[in-house]
């Protein structure tokens, strides 16, 4: 943030478009809670021999470049009996060709459950046809400031074998205002949490008002103008942690975030896995901070195994030498990350199969 050490009032909306591009997750018509892209690259592929690993990292090149990569992991019933599961991760905005990359993998599938908060459940297969539900909000205008799209443009959800496996707008406000009954700490706890997410919903939708809403405007432009703040603010996102503890969210506003929702995308899940017959294959696509205790509940509650292999998917990549951040804080910055430095028999393999992608400008 040493951009800000002058104005310190900027840094809690800086913080949010940081939750909102990372966290949160896709948003389609929420009212208040209280009411540059890069070329295609082939995916690269890591064994995965024990479940819990991360589902983030930044990839630094042989060529000096930096990659920020997201994986998606298959499971397979230890008993041998049910489909594959595969979890998907996601950023919220990335390049063109990353989404293209996703959408073949979604579209593999025999079914698909996928993230998505919206006030109907069928709202993200609708989206092309309702112009009320066409509006990006606050995604679209940072991804364009980044030289990125948004995931709720790029992915195309109308598909018999999506289904939304989310929870709406209003059930997420139930199950904080029953808290808020009950009274005590977890009641005030779930107080905190109704004023925080009200604040993201707003800012999502671009109907935050006031003085932060102004910032968050303010702030976008210089990033789309400046170059510099351009790029750090995404190697600030690629190497944000995705552990579901971001800091600057409420304790019980995380637990809703993360843990509520998975405990409904899991219920669907079991829905889906008691039909007959099941389908083949399954894929979950969920932003990356939910996956590792989505694997936890796989592994412990339904049986499952890792398959041993990761698939890393390249969301977009960053070019020092393009850049005029300094070499100190392009370390400081990539010192917070899951960094894998990339080896120099796969830099050769990769040169076969896929043309150098472009680092963003």
């Amino acid at each position: 943030m040493r951009y800000f050490k002058c104005c310190p009032t900027l840094k809690r909306p800086l913080f949010l478009l940081f939750a909102v591009a990372i966290f949160l997750g896709p948003v389609l018509g929420t009212e208040s809670i209280a009411d540059r892209s890069a070329a295609p690259t082939a995916p690269s592929t890591t064994l995965h021999p024990t479940p819990g690993g991360n589902y983030t990292r930044l990839l630094k090149k042989t060529d000096g470049t930096y990659a920020s990569q997201y994986a998606s992991r298959a499971f397979l019933p230890q008993n041998g009996k049910g489909p594959r599961i595969i979890l998907i991760s996601a950023i919220h905005i990335g390049s063109q060709p990353y989404y293209e990359e996703l959408q073949k993998l979604m579209d593999a599938q025999d079914l698909l459950l996928f993230e998505g908060i919206s006030k109907h459940p069928d709202d993200f297969k609708k989206r092309a046809e309702d112009p009320q539900l066409k509006s990006t909000g606050l995604y679209g205008r940072l991804a364009k400031a980044l030289g990125l799209v948004p995931q709720i443009i790029a992915i195309n959800y109308n598909h018999d074998h999506f289904i939304n496996a989310d929870l709406s707008p209003d059930k997420l406000r139930q199950i904080l205002e029953d808290e808020v009954k009950k009274g005590g700490k977890d009641g005030e706890d779930a107080k905190k949490a109704i004023a925080q997410f009200q604040e993201l919903t707003q800012m999502l939708s671009g109907e935050m008002g006031g003085l932060k809403g102004a910032l968050i405007k303010l702030l976008i432009n210089i990033v789309e103008l400046n170059p510099s703040m351009r790029d750090m603010v995404l190697l600030q996102i690629a190497s944000a942690d995705a552990s579901g503890n971001t800091k600057g969210i409420s304790p019980r506003l995380n637990s809703l975030i993360i843990h509520d929702r998975n405990d409904a995308a899991m219920q669907v899940l079991r829905e889906q896995l008691a039909k007959v017959p099941a389908p083949k294959s399954i894929g979950i696509f969920y932003g990356a901070a939910h996956l590792a205790d989505m694997e936890k509940t796989l592994v412990e509650s339904f049986g499952y195994r890792s398959d041993g292999e990761d698939i890393w998917l390249t969301a977009f990549t960053f070019d020092p030498s393009q850049s005029k951040l300094k070499e100190k804080d392009i370390k400081n910055y990539t010192a917070k990350a899951n960094l894998v430095e990339e080896e120099p028999e796969d830099a050769d393999a990769g040169k076969k199969t896929e043309e150098k992608a472009p680092a963003q400008k």
